[in-house]
């Protein structure tokens, strides 16, 4: 045995995880990571990027991060972000596998490329959302092209979901180089919330100045892309009228769906919900969804409330168990949407059976606890294989040398 090789089998494995950011969500995640033995973790994350949601968390107690200094280079709507000295970093470090965050983060991998091109023995993974439902085969030739050519330098591919592993598998990944995470938020957390919150719906629904009735509720970002106008057309029809439909959030159509509702009296639009979101979740029947969603699928799920969603992220085609957690929609219309909701006000025994199902699924499969313990078995997967591909390389070369 080399040197190299008494020393890797001799400390812990060394995981680099970069990030443009270290969110709450993943900072809890990563800390899960570290409770498994034998890996040690530390994290590379840039500053906050402007004008987007995702933020570096306030506290990083417990987690080794390492924090670069950023500068952003404006590309449409978003940034490429440089992440200063993220090469001397993952030097000093020498870690044995590194994982990027993947399509939102391209200097971040080029750079883990360029530091195992400059001769360093390390494992790679991209971690990807794969494809988003309703995208098309093609969205984006030159896009798809590009980000199938860098996973395939990669050694594995970490998917957000199984939707995200077969839409990549259809640009000839092959499936064995890919290990389904499914996305979620901290689970644990969002339940014992939810368990110390010692109210019915009837409180909740007091206590946030709701009428006492089925209750509806979308958390997120009010953008286009997430559909918050085809709910305000759901709510605007007559057999609606006895449902309350919430919205939880801010974003760039808040003041215009507020205009349009003026009208209506079964409908809230209290903006963003920094604390006592706990209340929302309580007081409603189901969580809703008709466009772009993810973490909030799971945190909703702890509370036992069923999924009513259209075309998402894709988790949602592993949370959704159809009509046993809740509901993904096609088509996605005001029509198809309103069926169902109408479906549920009638049979509430049917909307509580769906949500306690929901709870059982984020509390065993698909926890976050889970979740950490999917990406450390990848992890350490993608380490034994380059080990035992450098080890075979040197075997070969002595036998070459006659030695």
């Amino acid at each position: 045995m080399n040197p190299a090789e008494t020393e890797t089998t001799s400390r812990p494995l060394r995981l680099a995880i970069v990030q443009r950011v270290c969110t709450p969500y993943r900072r809890d995640l990563m800390l899960k990571m570290t409770a498994h033995t034998g890996i040690q973790i530390r994290v590379f994350a840039g500053d906050d990027v402007p004008n987007n949601k995702a933020k570096n968390a306030a506290d990083f107690k417990g987690l080794d991060v390492v924090r670069l200094r950023s500068w952003f280079v404006p590309v449409k709507r978003n940034y490429l972000v440089f992440q200063r000295g993220l090469l001397r970093a993952l030097r000093d470090y020498r870690p044995d596998v590194i994982l990027c965050e993947g399509e939102s983060n391209i200097p971040g991998y080029l750079k883990a490329l360029l530091y195992r091109a400059l001769g360093n023995r390390v494992g790679l993974m991209y971690w990807t959302q794969g494809g988003v439902p309703g995208e098309g085969r093609n969205p984006g030739k030159l896009r798809r092209m590009w980000i199938t050519n860098a996973q395939r330098r990669f050694d594995h591919l970490l998917a957000y979901s199984s939707f995200g592993k077969s839409f990549t598998e259809q640009y000839g990944i092959n499936g064995e180089a890919i290990t389904v995470a499914v996305n979620v938020g901290n689970t644990e957390r969002f339940a014992e919330r939810a368990d110390g919150l010692q109210i019915d719906k009837s409180a909740a629904r007091r206590h946030i100045q709701l009428p006492d009735r089925f209750t509806i509720l979308y958390v997120g970002q009010l953008d286009p892309d997430k559909k918050p106008d085809l709910l305000l057309e759901v709510a605007r029809h007559p057999s609606m009228r006895h449902c309350n439909f919430v919205f939880a959030g801010n974003g760039q159509m808040l003041e215009d769906l507020r205009r349009q509702s003026a009208d209506l009296d079964n409908v809230f639009l209290p903006g963003r919900i920094n604390e006592g979101l706990d209340y929302y979740y309580r007081a409603a029947n189901v969580l809703t969804a008709p466009g772009q969603a993810g973490i909030v699928f799971s945190e909703a799920m702890a509370f036992a409330l069923p999924l009513i969603v259209g075309l998402s992220d894709g988790t949602e085609y592993d949370l959704i168990e159809q009509d046993q957690s809740g509901r993904r929609v096609t088509p996605v219309t005001a029509d198809a949407f309103r069926a169902v909701f109408a479906d549920l006000a009638a049979n509430p025994e049917k909307t509580a059976r769906w949500g306690e199902r929901g709870r059982e699924m984020v509390s065993t499969k698909y926890s976050q606890v889970t979740m950490a313990a999917t990406i450390v078995e990848a992890v350490r997967r993608v380490h034994r294989e380059k080990v035992a591909h450098h080890a075979g390389g040197t075997a070969r070369a002595e036998d070459a040398h006659g030695t």
